[in-house]
């Protein structure tokens, strides 16, 4: 069966309280959509009275049991650990595509403990909680689809910079050998193609959006639960504005971009239109980790790092035209969705989630991906046009109010009760 929930302002749900245990690859300090989306939830959910409790990942140099906000994390042990060299970042670990035995044990062991009545999965950690869910069949196992990962080695459902088709296993395996060499993309490529998910093993699946829905759907079980809930708009971005422009934003009017600066992304297509508007006005980046597809030399270009995400936000507030150029079919568009709950007059592209998530003409201006010179077509017209700024910027702001972290967590609070209702 299938349903849909958009976000916006609907009927409650009864009162009483749930226990939700949240099992996702990555989270805080990582700063992606997706870590910031399972904190957002979470939050939310225990703002509506409910007890969260994060299983992810361990990570060098954090303890194993720690505290975000109003949330319990638990960091757990597991292959990552002993092949760590392997990966290019040790502070970001990814899950296999197949069970890890001691994931599975941990993550047992959080149910004995925590007893929690849904658990929650974002990422490919979800290999280790229907192991864990087989042998603790009591718990309602919901699996978030924030990207492409349910059929794509690589995540993001592309090849050769284009949107991929229906990938068989020697392609998938040949296109994600330069992400990630030979070894790897063909173990992550078996593993999606042998995983064993059988009907049932997955109480619900929720994409965040018709576009991961369309992807994904070869992979989901005849018969099964799916509902689409989008990813939540935090809090800070939809809160009037307070306090300074941050230290790090250019002087004067400026374009900003946040995220991973690589090139599915569109970074690089954001640097060719930068250069087409002759450098003017002044981009900032605010990248979430390092990246050498960052354009740190530019002219008249800032670039910053693991910014928090409030100062994120205060960016925002203050920028001119958000920009937000991916090539990729992007899931949702979250930065996107967060720069409109600023009031940002943004410019997005015709791909993906975003074609949703942005109204053309209404909310934004949307151009195609991969094109510099209709992406700097568009800025130009919101630099020059600044009462088509105010008048798309307010809009965009009242769409992402549809996206709010209440009622995204209001409709998660259904779902879970509907599950667990029927048994």
């Amino acid at each position: 069966m299938s349903r849909t929930a958009t976000g916006e302002p609907g009927v409650d749900v009864p009162v009483g309280t749930l226990r939700v245990l949240a099992a996702t690859d990555l989270f805080e300090p990582a700063v992606g959509g997706l870590e910031r989306a399972v904190a957002t939830l979470g939050e939310a959910l225990s703002d509506r009275g409910h007890v969260v409790r994060v299983a992810t990942l361990s990570i060098p140099g954090l303890p194993g049991r720690d505290r975000s906000g109003a949330l319990d994390v638990i960091r757990l042990a597991g292959w990552h650990e002993t092949f760590g060299p392997l990966y290019q970042d040790r502070h970001r670990p990814f899950h296999p595509t197949i069970p890890d035995p001691t994931v599975v044990k941990g993550l047992v062991a959080q149910i004995d403990e925590f007893r929690p009545d849904v658990l929650h999965a974002h990422g490919w950690i979800l290999h280790s909680a229907i192991a864990a869910r087989r042998l603790r069949p009591d718990v309602r196992l919901v699996v978030t689809l924030h990207d492409y990962s349910l059929t794509c080695p690589k995540k993001n459902n592309t090849r050769a910079g284009a949107s991929c088709g229906v990938g068989g296993p020697v392609r998938c395996v040949t296109c994600a050998t330069g992400q990630y060499g030979l070894p790897r993309a063909a173990a992550l490529t078996a593993g999606l193609r042998t995983g064993g998910r059988r009907p049932g093993d997955v109480d619900a699946f929720v994409p965040i959006s018709r576009a991961v829905l369309e992807v994904s759907r070869a992979a989901i079980p005849a018969g099964a639960v799916v509902e689409l809930i989008p990813s939540p708009v935090s809090d800070h971005a939809l809160a009037p504005a307070t306090g300074p422009r941050p230290a790090f934003v250019p002087d004067g009017p400026y374009l900003m971009f946040a995220g991973e600066a690589s090139t599915h992304k569109g970074i690089d297509v954001l640097a060719e239109a930068h250069a087409l508007l002759g450098h003017e006005p002044p981009l900032l980046i605010c990248a979430t980790r390092p990246s050498a597809a960052a354009p740190w030399n530019a002219l008249n270009t800032t670039v910053v790092v693991q910014r928090d995400h409030p100062e994120i936000v205060a960016a925002w507030r203050s920028c001119a035209v958000a920009v937000v150029p991916s090539v990729w079919q992007e899931p949702l568009g979250l930065s996107a969705l967060e720069a409109m709950a600023c009031g940002a007059p943004t410019v997005g592209t015709l791909t993906g989630g975003l074609r949703t998530s942005i109204r053309d003409e209404v909310d934004g201006l949307l151009v195609p991906p991969a094109d510099p010179r209709a992406l700097a077509r568009a800025i130009r017209r919101l630099l020059d046009d600044e009462p088509l700024a105010r008048r798309l910027g307010e809009s965009a702001r009242q769409r992402a109010r549809g996206y709010a972290a209440a009622d995204v967590a209001r409709a998660h609070e259904a779902l879970y009760r509907r599950l667990l209702a029927d048994g």
